[in-house]
């Protein structure tokens, strides 16, 4: 007898046919097989005890005894089922049974995002918490949700037990209540929207749904912006030579030499990059490729008026740039992206 099946067997009690069905369906994976098969038997377990009412002689009720409720998931079989609860799948207890998830890691599914232009759904679940379970079966699963996601977004699931699942509690410490549910910019990690709870499935898709009209209207008024932009070259020019002007007026009163040339608008291999202060201050100014890491302390010094030994790192993923003399080209930085200037 095969090895899986007898497993299955044993721990379940079910017949060899029975057992066959489950590990058939479940691809030979016997905790997802047995998770299956007790998810099955649940609704039996939930039934009220029938009892049985008599007259005797003396008009006394005789009542057959209660059944004993049993809870095989919580009791006998928990350490069977707790292997696959902890797994980066959606929730073994409620499965979804659709590809609505991305198949990969943290790491790929933002790449896969960015190389799809959209944005990052992100829910880690703690597959011990009965809302957790509950969402996959009552709103993951929803045909109109999935097909809205699917058209929308790159939506990636795990545990919260994952070494994601880890990984994105680290760069987002404020969330801690579980389902776990926000849309993150995969460019720069920016957190768009958190979820409120309780997470139902009109909930969901309305904020799904208003996320993405919101993000049509800023890019909207973002090409409005740009054509503006054309329209007016001339006046644009002559601003930035303002701005020139004032940037070596700042420079010359701090005794801050070598402030970069800033690339001209329209540029298509500037860096656009958003800074932001130590005071929690940001300024946008764009660089070129062939700048290094100093280039950017040297411009930090000049806005803040100190000459101060910063150091710049990039918030998402976590890197701290020591060589100063690093081209900005060979940092593989995105043509728009956020640095942070520390002490």
């Amino acid at each position: 007898m095969d090895n899986n099946l007898r497993d299955f067997m044993d721990i379940t009690s079910a017949t060899a046919p029975v057992a066959a069905q489950y590990l058939e369906i479940c691809g030979g994976d016997v905790e997802q097989a047995v998770c299956l098969y007790f998810e099955s038997q649940l609704p039996e377990q939930h039934q009220e005890p029938q009892y049985n009412f008599s007259y005797t002689d003396n008009h006394q009720i005789n009542r057959a005894p209660s059944p004993t409720r049993r809870d095989p998931i919580q009791t006998r079989y928990a350490a069977q089922t707790k292997p696959l609860l902890e797994k980066n799948n959606s929730s073994a207890m409620f499965p979804v049974g659709s590809n609505i998830f991305f198949q990969g890691t943290f790491k790929e599914a933002v790449e896969h995002a960015k190389s799809q232009n959209k944005s990052l759904l992100i829910n880690v679940q703690d597959y011990g918490n009965f809302d957790c379970q509950t969402l996959d079966r009552d709103v993951w699963s929803l045909d109109t949700l999935q097909l809205f996601i699917d058209q929308h977004f790159v939506f990636f699931q795990c545990s919260s037990q994952s070494d994601d699942g880890k990984n994105i509690q680290s760069i987002f410490p404020e969330l801690s209540v579980y389902p776990i549910v926000v849309i993150i910019d995969p460019y720069t990690g920016e957190l768009y929207v958190k979820f409120s709870h309780p997470i139902t499935d009109i909930s969901a898709l309305q904020t799904l749904d208003q996320f993405v009209d919101e993000m049509k209207i800023a890019k909207e008024k973002q090409s409005s912006l740009t054509q503006q932009q054309e329209r007016n070259f001339e006046q644009r020019e002559e601003e930035q030579n303002i701005v020139q002007h004032e940037t070596e007026s700042t420079k010359s009163e701090n005794e801050i030499t070598n402030i970069c040339a800033e690339p001209p608008i329209g540029d298509p291999t500037a860096i656009s990059i958003k800074l932001r202060l130590p005071n929690s201050e940001s300024v946008e100014r764009r660089f070129s490729p062939e700048n290094t890491i100093q280039d950017i302390i040297n411009y930090a010094c000049s806005i803040t008026k100190k000459n101060e030994n910063y150091s710049v790192m990039l918030p998402w993923p976590k890197k701290v740039f020591s060589d100063l003399n690093q081209r900005l080209g060979d940092c593989e930085l995105e043509t728009k992206t956020i640095l942070h200037i520390e002490k």
